[in-house]
């Protein structure tokens, strides 16, 4: 009967400690493990074939969607449909240690000279010494621009190439563009 007893004391003991374990369950702290929810834009761009390359300004942190041919998107431009491969091409002429950045609604100023793909020049800023301001991300200009001069700091200078998509497309706007036209703007963000 002892044996018993003490086998049932055994058992009782084995299942207390059985069902009073407590799971060691692991936290993770997501934000310094990496690990996060993913941007679609970002996915896109890299499902593309496309790299993502971060720009961090005063303002935040963007990202431009560069593809095997060097031509960039913003990747949220690419992903709604607004940019695709080929059409922008951004070549830093001058470069700026200025800490001030243009952003979406930043009233910008700029100096520009505008060419076609030939080398004729079809409009100047400079020529007329009187720069040129507008609104950015605000459609007050052509989308080549507005995305093109996004991120740009002052006294900063860039090259932008544009395909007629981010340009004046099939529309004539003016006898020195041809329609469907390839246009070549070299920028420089006086001011903002």
């Amino acid at each position: 009967m002892k044996k018993y007893i003490l086998l049932v004391i055994l058992i009782l003991i084995s299942f207390f400690f059985y069902f009073n374990q407590k799971e060691d369950k692991e936290i993770i702290d997501l934000e310094f493990s990496g690990v996060g929810l993913a941007n679609p834009a970002f996915v896109y761009c890299i499902e593309q074939g496309g790299t993502s390359e971060k720009i961090v300004t005063d303002k935040g942190e963007n990202s431009y969607c560069v593809f095997s041919d060097n031509s960039k998107c913003w990747e949220w431009d690419f992903f709604r449909g607004d940019c695709d491969k080929g059409q922008m091409f951004i070549e830093i002429l001058k470069e700026s240690e200025i800490n001030q950045f243009a952003d979406s609604d930043d009233l910008v100023s700029v100096h520009y000279v505008g060419t076609l793909l030939d080398g004729t020049e079809f409009d100047s800023s400079v020529k007329r010494g009187v720069p040129f301001e507008f609104k950015l991300g605000a459609g007050q200009v052509i989308p080549g621009w507005d995305q093109g001069v996004l991120g740009m700091r002052v006294g900063e200078i860039r090259k932008l190439t544009l395909a007629p998509e981010l340009a004046y497309g099939n529309y004539e706007v003016s006898p020195l563009i041809p329609t469907n036209s390839t246009l070549i703007f070299e920028i420089e963000l006086l001011d903002l």
